[in-house]
């Protein structure tokens, strides 16, 4: 590296890491000197004062690059908190880039010690044993240099963290391998990938699903569309209470994601999980804000009404303040589309609503509309 590339590099890991003000022409020259310009010697080095906040004595350390690195890793390695270190032997021995959201949500596993493994993180982040890369949808990935990666391997090897670090590691895998280049595609390839091997998981073996709770509620905090995921596995699951936890999971989304066409299938399997709960308000509640929705297909509104009037037909709590808002609502769906896209059976449905409401007098003008628009395709 020539000195001029330096001192870009020096520049930019000093602003990065906020201590450009601390840095000397003296100590810049020394770095340089001392570091034989390798790019990721510079790094550590700078990580370190700023971990000290003030400037430290570089050592002397004459040898050729590996060397260089070997005694730079021993230093900092030696350096690191215990949660670190633990973060640390865990992306290494992942040879793949790795959703921060997702290591997150794994070390959070039941087996594992309460770690701050944010602040780990930082930690790592500040001695350049990780690299950051953001995706297009704002989600960070994490990736250890290869000549980290080999350092964390060999300390691996001897650590009294292998086993928790294993069991880091085989929830990782589920995310599926990937490299830089892969942090384009966002986030949700690699979550949609993890939740279909936790699903294949506690299929196969019968694992208890609540071994696996905690990393997927917590993945789904951060990034919404995994309730519909989360919610998927516990309607498949035999878990106790699963029907309920799965509309809980389905909630959940729904109160986190703007209103808008997308929610139209977590309001549908809400629906449809209320019915088999026979929760029949809350049935009638998720047929009503699905047909609401944005752009909803006009035969998803038809289809809700129908369902409406034939639970109103055979359970009897129309009296119930909160049924006829429902209705209410529904009803003037319906009305504002019926003429440009209604056939008579829309607008018999339609009518059966209006008379749940005691406007006979607009019922009877949608029957009579119904009537004449079946006697011309009749005719047609």
């Amino acid at each position: 590296m020539s000195e001029d590339e330096f001192k870009q590099l020096c520049d930019e890991t000093a602003s990065f890491l906020g201590i450009r003000k601390l840095l000397t022409a003296e100590y810049r020259r020394e770095l340089y000197r001392e570091s034989d310009g390798h790019p990721y010697v510079i790094k550590i080095l700078l990580g370190e004062v700023a971990k000290a906040g003030q400037l430290r004595k570089i050592d002397r350390i004459v040898a050729g690059r590996e060397e260089i690195l070997d005694a730079l890793f021993e230093r900092t390695y030696a350096g690191l908190s215990p949660a670190a270190k633990q973060v640390f032997l865990t992306l290494s021995s992942w040879e793949s880039t790795v959703p921060e959201l997702a290591l997150l949500a794994v070390m959070l596993r039941p087996s594992n010690e309460r770690l701050d493994v944010e602040a780990a993180l930082e930690e790592l982040k500040r001695c350049s044993f990780v690299e950051t890369a953001t995706s297009p949808d704002n989600n960070r990935f994490l990736n250890v240099p290869l000549v980290a990666s080999v350092f964390g391997k060999r300390k691996l090897a001897v650590s009294t963290m292998k086993a928790a670090v294993e069991g880091n590691t085989e929830i990782l895998r589920y995310l599926g391998a990937a490299q830089k280049a892969d942090t384009q595609r966002g986030i949700g390839p690699r979550i949609n990938a993890m939740f279909a091997n936790f699903a294949a998981k506690i299929g196969r073996t019968s694992e208890a699903i609540d071994n696996y709770v905690p990393i997927m509620e917590f993945v789904a905090q951060k990034y919404p569309p995994a309730w519909l995921l989360l919610a998927r596995i516990f309607d498949e699951s035999t878990i106790e209470n699963g029907l309920a936890r799965a509309k809980n999971a389905l909630d959940r989304d729904l109160e986190s994601t703007p209103r808008a066409k997308e929610q139209l299938d977590a309001w549908q399997r809400r629906a449809e999980y209320c019915r088999r709960a026979e929760d029949w308000l809350g049935e009638l509640h998720s047929l009503v804000e699905l047909s609401t929705l944005p752009d909803t297909p006009f035969s998803i509104v038809s289809n809700s009404a129908n369902r409406l009037n034939n639970l109103l037909h055979f359970h009897q709590f129309l009296d119930i303040y909160e049924i006829k808002i429902l209705v209410r609502k529904l009803a003037d769906s319906m009305a504002f589309r019926i003429a440009s896209e209604g056939d008579p059976t829309d607008c018999s449905r339609l009518a059966w609503l209006y008379l749940r409401l005691d406007e006979e007098a607009e019922a009877l003008r949608l029957s009579r509309k119904g009537l004449r628009s079946m006697r011309v395709m009749n005719t047609a």
